[in-house]
């Protein structure tokens, strides 16, 4: 017998997100809520952006957990924009953001699509489009990661976060010192 019937598999991004990424380590977590955060709902590009993520992991397991932390995000908004370009912001969107933020208020008002996108990339605290992000998106659409390209702006990123580090010991120290006195 043949059953006549339509069943509507719609799951929301969390549910999706349960049901692709099975795994309990920390980058299974960023990168479902960073999934969760973007609103992707398709397991598939979930699944596709899970590989990407697991190419770069070795990588940068060198440097301070952040610069994975940040790189997983960005994985997935830059796997978003290519595996669904229908629904994600386009890389040309993205890649100008940081003009339309500081730019002076325009007086044409935003289309509905793009007032939709800045809401979704407002509260995923995406703000700007870096070089270490083009090799990403080159990691993305090539299917593999260049690992010298990759190492050098992730040890350049973890330069950073280690001064900015020792920068807020060093306030932390200065003012518990002057408590003291």
């Amino acid at each position: 017998k043949v059953v006549d019937s339509f069943v509507r598999f719609t799951p929301s991004p969390a549910e999706s997100a349960r049901i692709a990424l099975t795994g309990t380590s920390e980058t299974n977590k960023v990168l479902a809520e960073s999934c969760v955060a973007l609103g992707i709902s398709n397991i598939r590009v979930i699944k596709k952006i899970e590989r990407a993520v697991s190419k770069i992991e070795q990588l940068l397991s060198d440097f301070h957990p952040g610069i994975l932390t940040q790189v997983v995000q960005s994985l997935a908004l830059l796997g978003w924009s290519v595996y669904e370009p229908h629904r994600a912001p386009p890389i040309p969107y993205l890649q100008s953001r940081a003009a339309h933020l500081f730019a002076v208020k325009q007086q044409d008002p935003l289309k509905e699509r793009e007032a939709a996108w800045n809401a979704v990339l407002d509260a995923f605290g995406f703000i700007s489009f870096d070089e270490f992000d083009l090799v990403l998106l080159d990691g993305i659409r090539d299917g593999f990661f260049d690992p010298v390209l990759v190492r050098k702006h992730g040890a350049a990123l973890d330069a950073k976060l280690k001064s900015a580090q020792s920068r807020s010991a060093l306030e932390i120290g200065r003012a518990s010192c002057r408590e003291r006195v």
